[in-house]
């Protein structure tokens, strides 16, 4: 139940981790040094990630969420306050790819019933293989994450044009594995100075709640997740530098007791906030190059 209660939250994250072994960084730059501007085929599109160059990009990563559960009906719903903090990296390897990575991440987590306090300290996670486009291989829950906090268009836009970029969401229900669909809509709204850098500026619509429940599965299921964010991506070097997202998500899951089987009511509702601030660049040097250069 836990990873429903905070589907969004740090505990989200630990859900998408993969152990990775990266590079060594060589020199450090701050997030405002100029960079070189790219023109190779592979960035000919604005909203793409330029990994050919061995950069290490470090981001400042912030989440809150408030969460409201309740396990039986007409009860008191359950409130809980999570806050969690650290550092959001994306390391540029070998055939155009990058590992992201959570590191030194803090969460505090606070009962308004119990008045319960935690604080934890998450170890490192690892996302591999993440492509230019801003997709990634692997379960769907690293692309949920991904899709919410740095989605970029599937298809070059313009200012004022649009981009829909689908989401599935999966839940349990009961045993069965379902998935509620929708779309982060990105619009190019235009240019902004942010953190020094001229940003491409994507406003995003987040609309997820298409959920289709097979007749086969009995009782009542609702999901969705809606919400709003702004992103700043910078389309001459090609990296994220900033997003701020908001987004809200409920879950009710309302199963009768039928033939002796236990019922189950579970009523959920998140809202999340989720801070993502370029903090610096730095040299590195792929694997490759550090053994031709022994």
């Amino acid at each position: 139940m836990k990873k429903i209660i905070y589907s969004l939250s740090i505990l989200f994250l630990a859900s998408c981790a993969n152990n990775s072994k990266t590079e060594e960084t060589t020199t450090n730059n701050e997030a405002s040094s100029e960079l070189t501007e790219v023109s190779d085929d592979t960035t000919d599109k604005k909203f793409v990630w330029d990994f050919k160059s061995p950069k290490k990009y470090t981001y400042i990563f912030d989440q809150t969420s408030n969460a409201e559960h309740s396990t039986h009906k007409g009860a008191e719903a359950e409130k809980i306050f999570i806050s969690a903090n650290g550092k959001l990296s994306i390391r540029a390897k070998e055939q155009n790819l990058a590992d992201l990575s959570f590191t030194d991440m803090e969460s505090k987590m606070v009962n308004s019933i119990t008045a319960d306090t935690s604080v934890n300290k998450t170890p490192p996670m690892v996302l591999q293989d993440l492509k230019p486009d801003g997709s990634i291989e692997g379960p769907s829950d690293s692309e949920i994450l991904l899709r919410l906090i740095m989605p970029l268009p599937l298809e070059e836009i313009n200012e004022g044009e649009s981009n829909k970029v689908p989401i599935k969401f999966p839940i349990n229900a009961n045993g069965s594995r379902l998935f509620t669909k929708g779309f982060n809509t990105l619009e190019f709204t235009g240019y902004e100075t942010y953190l020094g850098r001229k940003c491409a500026v994507l406003k995003g619509v987040i609309n997820v709640s298409d959920l289709n429940v097979p007749e086969e599965v009995k009782g009542e299921y609702k999901c969705s997740i809606t919400g709003t964010a702004t992103y700043y991506f910078d389309v001459k070097h090609h990296l994220y530098v900033g997003a701020e997202v908001n987004t809200e998500t409920m879950v009710l899951m309302d199963i009768d007791e039928e033939n002796g089987e236990l019922g189950l009511y579970y009523n959920t509702k998140n809202i999340d906030t989720y801070s993502l601030k370029l903090e610096k660049i730095e040299d590195i040097v792929f694997k490759s190059d550090s053994t031709s250069q022994e």
